[in-house]
């Protein structure tokens, strides 16, 4: 969640259309790092949702793991840069792309404030862990 809050793990970048003109073989070692940093953004990604469950669940899991949460890793001050930084959305030649189910779409004007999946899950954690009453305790 950090490296997706500063940016350190960037979505990754629309792929050009092949054509005659501008017909590229990438290397192996190319299309090899291309995976991995598409593999790699992904998996921050899931690690959203991943973040909800755990805050959703936290009355039946041991005391530890929301002080853990709260006071050593301090998620709520890692979820508000990730909500600035918003790693789900981006802007393209052909407009706002959203990373729906695995793949980004482009938006419509008139939807461009209706909330993404993942945008609701870091809303859901946030709300999660300031609402529970063990957590403010």
């Amino acid at each position: 969640l950090l490296a997706l809050s500063t940016k350190k793990i960037a979505p990754p970048k629309p792929q050009a259309k092949l054509d005659a003109k501008n017909l590229s073989i990438d290397s192996a070692e190319e299309s090899i790092l291309k995976q991995a940093r598409d593999i790699e953004y992904t998996t921050a990604i899931c690690c959203i949702t991943l973040m909800r469950f755990l805050t959703e669940h936290l009355k039946v899991l041991p005391v530890s793991v929301p002080r853990q949460l709260l006071d050593n890793l301090d998620i709520l001050m890692v979820l508000v840069p990730l909500m600035e930084a918003a790693p789900w959305q981006r802007r393209t030649k052909k407009g706002l792309e959203k990373y729906v189910e695995n793949k980004w779409m482009k938006i419509e004007r008139k939807d461009r404030f209706r909330l993404s999946k993942l945008e609701a899950q870091v809303w859901l954690t946030i709300y999660n862990l300031l609402m529970d009453k063990g957590c403010r305790a």
